[in-house]
């Protein structure tokens, strides 16, 4: 008898051939060598995979012992999905692979086996530790920007105390100090609600985006951090255009994904002992796809990427159905996101929805929303929360105009109460900035859109609105 086990594997009575056992060693991936219908080589993953003890106690298991079900037909008898059986008489969905493979003995089978749910649980958790580490470093690198508003507020403070206890408080250097603490308080209001906003973990399916846009604001976040390191960052790349490049995903995690490439560029410019860094950062697209592009001007011979944020960025752009790749030239690095632009039918995905336009400058729009085939009705703020609950619409257009936040608001918490994942637009007054009882409310189902509204973006975006998300009856693959 001529018995031979591997380091990570146990042989049967009659051996597999060596050259099979050296090979499968050194595969990390759950396999088995079939001979005979019975299992005559099983690595470490397999006996992890299946449960069992080591992999010496699946030796000389026949294969069908293993099978819970039939499953679906393939070569050799050895189905390509199936539910198997593990040693705890649990049973799971799996996808397998085999191909013929000569064996001491006799032929036999190499199968590779798949949990499809455990991969899919390990990916998740890839992204969510790529996604911990961004937050990590983004909110490390914001840290000055927010405490530097508090120690104006602080100063602002003591100062006014100060005047008071002199009894030389007059009302207007009174009135100046307390509309600068105001100021202050609205910018550092604004940045923790962004980083809210980026920051949380979502369960939301996915959902359609302006990336263009969102890597604008995104960028935006950390211009002041790389100023103060002497790096210039050019976003004149980002043309958004009257067309939105519409992205499904989670907005956050796109949002999460550029800053980890700009903390990437950060660490790679370093600090010049003389003069400035150059950062761009532009964007382009075909009728299907969108490529985000990073361009530095590293010296030459500098490093490819400097710290893991790159890996990172790789990672989340992978779970968003793209890729990343980097490239190093004499006049600096360069690094592309490429990513899938939403299929969009605008004739047909709006025909036979309703939309309920709230507002006036909402209701500016009924005419062209209405020739899209949808069915349209308006309302004043005061009576959209009774005109929806009267008659539910697919899509709410709801005026964010100023002094009228609190209002809108509202109605956007009685609507997600209704559900969660109703698409809202908040239509902004020209040249406004949203403010922070809104840009909280902002996420992948609740856009924020300055008017004027092109009319062709919006169709487009509201007929994304409307498509199923991946993975449910009626999307497309």
């Amino acid at each position: 008898m001529n018995d031979m086990a591997g380091p990570g594997g146990q042989s049967s009575d009659e051996p597999a051939g060596a050259a099979a056992v050296w090979l499968a060693e050194r595969i990390e991936a759950p396999l088995l060598l079939l001979r005979d219908g019975r299992v005559a080589w099983a690595n470490a993953a397999a006996a992890g995979l299946l449960a069992a003890d080591s992999p010496a106690a699946l030796a000389g298991r026949a294969w069908d012992g293993l099978l819970a079900d039939g499953g679906t037909d393939g070569a050799g008898g050895i189905p390509r999905r199936a539910r198997l059986r593990r040693e705890s008489g649990e049973s799971f969905a799996a996808e397998i692979e085999a191909q013929p493979l000569p064996l001491s003995g006799g032929a036999g089978w190499a199968v590779l086996l798949r949990d499809p749910d455990a991969a899919a649980a390990a990916r998740r958790q890839t992204l969510h530790t790529a996604r911990l580490a961004i937050i990590g470093e983004t909110v490390a690198a914001l840290v000055h920007d927010l405490v530097q508003p508090l120690n104006v507020i602080r100063l602002g403070a003591e100062a006014a105390v100060l005047l008071a206890d002199r009894g030389a408080c007059e009302p207007a250097a009174a009135r100046q100090q307390f509309e600068q603490i105001a100021g202050q308080c609205t910018l550092a209001a604004a940045l923790i609600a962004t980083l809210g906003r980026i920051c949380r973990y979502e369960e939301a399916a996915p959902a359609p985006f302006d990336a263009v846009a969102a890597a604008r604001e995104t960028a935006l976040l950390l211009r002041g951090h790389l100023l103060g390191h002497g790096i210039d960052l050019d976003l004149s790349g980002l043309d958004e255009g009257d067309r939105p490049a519409l992205v499904v995903g989670r907005r956050s995690e796109f949002e999460q994904m550029v800053l980890a490439l700009l903390l990437d560029a950060d660490h790679v410019l370093g600090r010049r002992r003389s003069g400035r860094a150059h950062l761009r950062l532009r964007a382009r697209r075909d009728d299907t796809q969108l490529w985000l592009e990073m361009q530095d001007d590293r010296p030459a011979g500098g490093a490819a990427e400097g710290h893991a944020t790159r890996a990172a960025a790789a990672t989340v752009a992978q779970a968003l159905g793209g890729a990343l790749c980097g490239q190093t030239a004499a006049d600096g690095g360069r690094v592309t996101v490429r990513l899938p632009l939403a299929a969009v039918d605008p004739a047909a995905g709006c025909a036979g929805a309703t939309l309920l336009l709230v507002g006036d400058l909402a209701g500016r729009l009924a005419g062209d929303l209405a020739g899209w085939g949808a069915r349209v009705g308006c309302a004043a703020p005061a009576e959209g929360w009774a005109r929806f609950a009267a008659d539910p619409a697919d899509v709410v257009l709801l005026d964010a105009a100023p002094g009228a936040e609190a209002e809108a608001a509202a109605l956007v918490a009685r609507l997600r109460d209704f559900d969660p994942l109703l698409p809202i637009v908040l239509l902004l007054a020209p040249g406004a900035v949203p403010p922070p009882a809104l840009a909280t409310l902002a996420d992948e189902r609740c856009l924020l859109w300055s008017w004027p509204v092109p009319p062709a973006a919006l169709r487009e975006a509201v007929a994304t609105f409307l498509l199923p998300p991946p993975g449910e009856p009626g999307a497309e693959e």
